[in-house]
């Protein structure tokens, strides 16, 4: 249709514009594909026949079985989106719907969230959560801007619109968003536990994911969900119920970033338990994945970071500080504002440890100040109090390693 007349027929007769709609629709689900692909190519057939499906149903009262299947054009496996698919549906949306309405805006944060422009993604979502409107649009809005509010650490908000999320997936029957929205829910609960101490929010983290794991097994998020499980096992002294959790993470997590994030977390747990050697091992392991599958990223940023903390127990300096630039580096290109405080925190951590003037390795004590303080400042903003609590103790041992090495001086 022209736009010309399809904007005539917007403004001047809606009803006849539905129906040619409708037409349309039941044309391409009923022998016309084939011509359209010829035309718009089959991603295009496919997205321009799905856009107005959507929006016949909608005009009928019942856009919510379409919205979903929109919802499956543009996802990719997990809870990640494709931004080109997710602009592309967002536009025509507003070119049939001749206006941006909340649908669009909704598939507009889509694409913004997947280009990384979270700030902006996020507005989006808001006005998409502006609408009292309870669809899975609104369910995913409301998730995405938890995930926001978790990075930031602002858990608090994060857990109340996690829980929003998780409602509306109840009431749409969306057991695929189910499992990734309590298995965030259990994370912030977690989160919230090991920011307070508090245990009760431990047992509700776990509650949680107990229920994530019943949705998961069908999903790309059973692994992860397993090891915040084992964590919050962990958390209120249950390390058999941990570990085994931990490992069962890793008998289904074997390749790329999921397999090396199964096998840091477990290691962590083990390191807790006190068990050295399998903290040891699991770090290798994951170590080897990351250099087979060519892992990058967040997980590969962790476990340089873990690795580095491991060097500098053992007393290898030099590896350690090596591996905790490399730690550093990595998240400051990844704009992940988390990992750069505590990936601060390490160097720093290992600069001091080098300070004494009979060290063969070059410290910069000016340079380990600006990075505790780098750290502080982020950990600060992301309400880590027991973050800031590590990093005070560290600039404590900053300043009298300081002293010491101005007294060395002086006396030679």
């Amino acid at each position: 249709m022209r736009s010309d007349l399809r904007g005539r027929l917007l403004t001047q007769d809606r009803p006849t514009y539905v129906a040619a709609l409708e037409l349309f629709s039941s044309h391409a689900r009923n022998g016309m594909g084939g011509s359209l692909e010829l035309v718009m190519g089959r991603h295009g057939a496919y997205v321009n026949t799905e856009v107005i499906a959507y929006l016949v149903g909608e005009a009928s009262g019942e856009g919510g079985a379409g919205l979903k299947r929109l919802v499956a054009v543009v996802r990719e496996d997990g809870e990640r989106y494709k931004s080109a698919a997710s602009r592309d549906v967002s536009r025509l949306l507003s070119v049939y719907g001749a206006h941006r309405g909340r649908a669009a805006t909704f598939f507009m944060a889509l694409s913004l969230w997947a280009r990384g422009r979270r700030v902006e993604a996020v507005a989006n979502f808001q006005t998409v959560l502006d609408e009292p409107t309870r669809d899975i649009a609104a369910a995913i809005s409301a998730h995405l801007v938890a995930v926001a509010l978790y990075g930031d650490g602002a858990l608090d908000e994060a857990k109340n619109r996690v829980e929003l999320s998780v409602s509306i997936g109840r009431e749409i029957e969306d057991e695929r968003g189910l499992a990734f929205t309590l298995s965030t829910l259990g994370r912030v609960e977690l989160a919230l536990s090991n920011r307070t101490g508090s245990v009760e929010a431990a047992r509700r983290a776990i509650t949680a994911l107990d229920e994530a794991t019943k949705y998961a097994e069908n999903y790309d998020v059973l692994g992860r969900t397993l090891q915040y499980l084992a964590e919050a096992q962990l958390k209120i002294g249950h390390g058999e119920d941990a570990q085994r959790l931990g490992y069962e993470a890793i008998e289904i997590s074997q390749y790329g970033e999921r397999a090396v994030e199964a096998r840091t977390a477990a290691a962590l747990i083990e390191r807790e338990l006190g068990n050295e050697s399998s903290y040891q091992a699991l770090l290798s392991d994951a170590e080897e994945i990351a250099a087979r599958d060519g892992v990058g990223g967040r997980s590969l940023a962790k476990l340089l970071n873990m690795e580095a903390s491991s060097r500098r127990r053992s007393g290898d300096m030099s590896g350690a500080l090596a591996l905790a630039k490399r730690s550093l580096a990595l998240g400051r290109r990844l704009n992940d504002r988390r990992h750069v405080a505590h990936a601060a925190h390490t160097l720093a951590a290992i600069t001091i440890d080098l300070l004494p003037v009979s060290s063969d390795i070059p410290a910069d004590l000016d340079e380990a100040r600006k990075l505790l303080e780098e750290s502080r400042t982020a950990l600060v903003r992301l309400r880590d109090a027991r973050g800031i609590q590590l990093v005070d103790a560290s600039l404590r041992r900053l300043s009298s390693a300081a002293a010491l090495a101005e007294f060395t001086t002086d006396e030679s």
